[in-house]
């Protein structure tokens, strides 16, 4: 899915007073080297000399706590593994203090960050890679994959194996959501909800799945086989291997950015848990190659305010952790046609950018699976939006908008009450999905049915990565006009949608998904991404906890979409 940096400002119309700088999240980073890097080789880092830096850096750590204590600047965590850094919230206003001081070598944004099988594994060649290592029954046997997301349903019956035990020293974390095969599990929600934890409710700071992206990366990479509804049987790439579970994203539209801070220290937990790889679904548009450190990074426009040394936090991280010896697998990102020409090239998103992460592109699937529309004794195929998700068929009358005074795409407001208890049928049209969503709602709509004014090729998923108020069913041009004149000759006519997912064979199959990001990489030209895997129309896991979530379907299986999805895949191999 798409992943973007979500920058929030806030305004107070206060004559003659300005409005205070907010509070933002930034990395302190220090002066001595972290213990990555100080110590090369993973003996020597658990070594008594490794041992003994590291105290040596909490030590400093602790004393400049102290100093900023009495600045009255909230220290949010700390990192000693792959970097040296301080994670603090203060007003853009103080990043000067903050570098004056003692030991501070740079201060740098911590961004936030949004997240970003059953044919597949045919595509990928999965059967044979299982025969080279003995069979199904030992894919991945002994291999500990950490999913950096938003959490892992433990209790999903693709995660479940009780023929597993459990290495020693394990489980970690809250044992509360661990299993034979989920063996860790490390909530860092709290820290995002820093200072706004009202916001949050205890049960989003567990380890549990609100989304349900976690646990379609889980499956892909790791599912056990299991009976799905739409395609009889799934099996996860590496089935006997173990899973950490470390959530960095809490629930959709409460928790659902993430941060540098809350990645670096999920990643370093992971390390010193004994991960063997780690999987990134998430990513940032890259503005500079990805190991610069310059003060000439302060001169970009976009972050002119930024005096760090070190540029892109998020893939320096992940290169420390890739070289480090974890097996870092990141998504290139879904930014393959953001611009006036697709494909776009040089879209490689931070941090897969790091030169020694894995970095992996998304192909298509050979099937695709559409959810479908009944009325007028005729059934139409279509796709699901990222809304409130349908636990079974809704059916109501359906109202073409275009009789309410507007254009056909509901991209202004419509007649209050004119849609109540109705499906609305809307043209595409030239505004976003969830604004024509919102429109439909306010005049009373229980669902909405958006058609294409120009192609039957719906396959693209764009038009679903926006997140929208009512269930929202889109069509393509073909079955959008035959629902028009159905609604001009029936009156009363009603409408069905329908979640049920059926797979039908994709003819454009095994190629390049269009959206996925291509290289080379920003500022140093690096050929990325390293490698491609199914990531359309991907059938998996499925949180069924909160309906909210993109990933929540009550039969606990859905289908997805994006390089997210095809790095699981890469994760595994």
């Amino acid at each position: 899915m798409r992943l973007k940096t979500a920058v929030l400002f806030a305004c107070v119309a206060v004559v003659g007073i300005a409005a205070p700088p907010k509070p933002r999240e930034l990395v302190l980073l220090l002066e001595d080297e972290p213990v990555s890097l100080k110590f090369a080789g993973q003996t020597s880092r658990n070594g008594v000399a490794a041992l003994s830096w590291r105290t040596q850096l909490r030590a400093k750590q602790a004393l400049l706590k102290q100093r900023l204590a009495t600045m009255k600047v909230p220290v949010t965590g700390s990192a000693d593994t792959f970097l040296n850094a301080l994670f603090v919230t203060a007003p853009v206003d103080q990043i000067a203090a903050l570098r004056a001081i003692p030991g501070v070598s740079g201060v740098a944004l911590a961004p936030r960050l949004k997240r970003k099988l059953d044919k597949a594994l045919d595509l990928q060649n999965v059967k044979q890679a299982w025969n080279a290592v003995g069979g199904q029954s030992q894919a991945g046997a002994g291999v500990k994959i950490a999913i950096l997301d938003s959490g892992i349903d433990q209790t999903h019956p693709g995660l479940q194996d009780s023929t597993l035990t459990a290495p020693a020293g394990f489980p970690k974390g809250d044992s509360g959501f661990t299993t034979p095969k989920v063996i860790a599990a490390r909530s860092y929600v709290a820290s995002l909800s820093y200072p706004d934890i009202r916001y949050s409710s205890p049960d989003d700071i567990s380890p549990r799945d609100h989304v349900g992206h976690g646990t379609a990366l889980a499956m892909i990479a790791a599912g056990i086989t299991v009976k799905s509804p739409a395609t009889g049987s799934m099996t996860g790439v590496a089935p006997k291997a173990f899973l950490g579970n470390y959530k960095i994203f809490g629930s959709p539209g409460i928790n659902e950015y993430t941060s540098t801070a809350v990645l670096v220290q999920a990643l370093e937990d992971a390390y010193n848990d004994g991960m063997d790889i780690a999987v990134l679904s998430l990513g940032d548009p890259a503005f500079y190659a990805p190991l610069d450190q310059s003060t000439g990074c302060a001169s970009t426009p976009l972050r002119s305010w930024l005096p760090a040394n070190t540029c892109d936090i998020n893939a320096y991280a992940v290169e420390h952790a890739a070289q480090s010896g974890m097996v870092m697998v990141v998504a290139a990102g879904n930014d393959g046609c953001a611009g006036d020409i697709c494909p776009t090239l040089g879209t490689i998103n931070t941090p897969g950018t790091a030169p020694s992460a894995i970095t992996v592109g998304s192909t298509t699937n050979s099937h695709v699976l559409f959810s479908q529309i009944r009325t007028n004794g005729q059934t139409y195929n279509g796709f699901l939006g990222n809304g409130p998700k349908l636990n079974a068929p809704l059916t109501a009358p359906v109202v073409d908008v275009i009789g309410l005074g507007n254009d056909g795409n509901a991209c202004v407001s419509l007649p209050a009450n004119s849609l109540t208890g109705a499906i609305a049928l809307v043209s595409r049209g030239t505004c976003e999905f969830f604004v024509k969503a919102n429109n439909a709602q306010a005049a009373g709509a229980i669902g909405v049915i958006v058609y294409d004014t120009q192609s039957d090729n719906i396959f693209r998923p764009d038009t679903l990565l926006q997140d929208s108020a009512l269930p929202l069913e889109y069509v393509g041009v073909t079955a959008g006009n035959a629902i028009k004149a159905a609604i001009k000759a029936n009156s009363g006519l009603t409408a069905t949608l329908d979640p049920t997912l059926t797979a039908f064979d994709n003819p454009g199959f095994d190629q390049i998904a269009y959206n996925s990001s291509r290289g080379p990489t920003v500022g140093n030209s690096q050929l990325k991404p390293e490698i491609a895997a199914v990531g359309a129309n991907v059938y998996t896991a499925a949180q069924n906890y909160d309906p909210n979530g993109d990933a929540y379907d009550v039969s606990r299986f859905t289908s997805v979409n994006g390089t997210s999805f095809a790095a699981a895949m890469v994760g595994a191999e």
